[in-house]
């Protein structure tokens, strides 16, 4: 029987590992816009001394400072640790900033507690994405990851509706209580984390293959064990793609410049330009400064400010669509639905055409059946002897079915 992980396998546990990545991204999209609607407070502002607009606007900013380098230690801590202890790790952090911000009385301090709050939440955002996609099946991730990444609206609106409801509260409780509101989604977060199981991929380029194993399982579901073909197959299959990017190893810098693997660069490009497209839309104006604008620039009362920024969160989230970037997607990103992970690495290693519109491997809607064959391929190869991870667990034989 496949081990089971807070309470269910299969399908049930998928929810649960999407509940908690969502959490993540709650957490985030409430970071995102909580500071800007305390900024405007007149006790926080006499007890920062009137700090002027310019210090204002930095300790604002000076999150996304840590939001970088949280982020970026990820290479080096996400892989040591996993993904849910990486999560852990920084919905810790984001809580230590909290106290220190929640607990501030100079500007100092405050700036102290942002870069903090920041570190945490660029470790989880660079983590909670990848242990989603990682987790879910074929058929369901794009829509689970669709699903998180639009709780970071859900986030921002609790921000704006919690700051518009403590604006009536007396002095520094109106601004002290939403920033240490974040401590709150932390212990979600260690609620569910520590019961939910780690990558299958990263398990497996570890060598913890019997772990892998009972992942693998468990997230089948319908009674699957290690010992299943089905999970044999995906096992297989997996661990052919990770040991074709093993086969030569390469410096960060031969990785950067192009030099690495085939389609790595590239990968790196559309990923980061995806992100660049959501700041180029100009979102953190809305999400930072809206309230700020609606009282200094159209000179709107803080209430009424307040009320228009929490009616008006989502659709601002949502404006971030820009026109401009449609004609980039259709030219370079390719098709991702009815692919697995391992097709998606398949179709950059064979290092294909930049532009993607006009192939129809990298747009059509249903699965290519070349890469059916090469989950066929892989079965074909029969008997591979047995595999010994670092856990010292000697898996069998591995048999490999094909994988639609």
């Amino acid at each position: 029987m496949a081990r089971k992980y807070l309470g269910g396998s299969g399908e049930r546990l998928t929810v649960w590992i999407s509940i908690a990545a969502s959490t993540v991204l709650i957490f985030y999209g409430y970071d995102q816009g909580v500071f800007g609607n305390v900024i405007i407070n007149e006790n926080l502002l006499e007890t920062f001394g009137n700090s002027s607009e310019k210090t204002q606007g930095t300790m604002t900013s000076i999150y996304n400072i840590g939001c970088f380098i949280g982020s970026m230690s990820t290479i080096i801590t996400g892989d040591m640790l996993g993904r849910p202890r990486q999560i852990l790790l920084g919905s810790t952090v984001i809580a230590v900033g909290a106290v220190i911000q929640t607990a501030a009385y100079g500007v100092p301090q405050m700036m102290v507690g942002r870069v903090v709050a920041g570190l945490g939440t660029g470790m989880n955002t660079a983590t909670a994405g990848v242990w989603q996609a990682e987790t879910s099946k074929m058929r369901s991730r794009g829509k689970l990851v669709i699903i998180q990444i639009s709780n970071c609206i859900t986030g921002f609106s609790i921000s704006n509706w919690l700051t518009l409801g403590f604006a009536f509260a007396p002095r520094d409780v109106a601004w002290r209580f939403p920033l240490a509101f974040q401590i709150f989604f932390t212990s979600c977060i260690w609620l569910l984390c520590p019961f939910l199981p780690d990558s299958p991929r990263l398990l497996i380029r570890k060598g913890k293959y019997g772990e892998a194993y009972d992942v693998i399982a468990a997230l089948e579901g319908n009674g699957a064990t290690p010992d299943s073909p089905s999970v044999k197959a995906q096992f297989a299959i997996i661990k052919d793609v990770l040991d074709r990017e093993h086969l030569n190893t390469f410096t960060w810098w031969q990785l950067i410049t192009g030099r690495g693997p085939a389609g790595v660069l590239r990968r790196m490009i559309l990923g980061g330009w995806m992100q660049a497209m959501n700041q180029i839309s100009g979102i953190n104006v809305t999400s930072y400064y809206m309230s700020y604008i609606f009282i200094n620039a159209l000179g709107i009362s803080e209430i009424l400010a307040r009320i228009l920024a929490a009616c008006g969160s989502a659709w601002c989230q949502e404006s971030r669509v820009c026109t401009l970037f449609i004609p980039i997607t259709f030219l370079f990103y390719p098709e991702t639905a009815s692919r697995t992970l391992e097709d998606i690495d398949r179709y950059f290693e064979a290092n294909r055409g930049i532009i993607v519109c006009r192939n129809k491997l990298a747009t059509q809607l249903h699965r290519p059946q070349v890469y059916i064959e090469e989950d066929e391929r892989i079965a074909e190869v029969g008997d591979k002897g047995s595999w010994t991870g670092e856990d010292g667990k000697d898996n069998g034989q591995v048999t490999v079915e094909k994988v639609a």
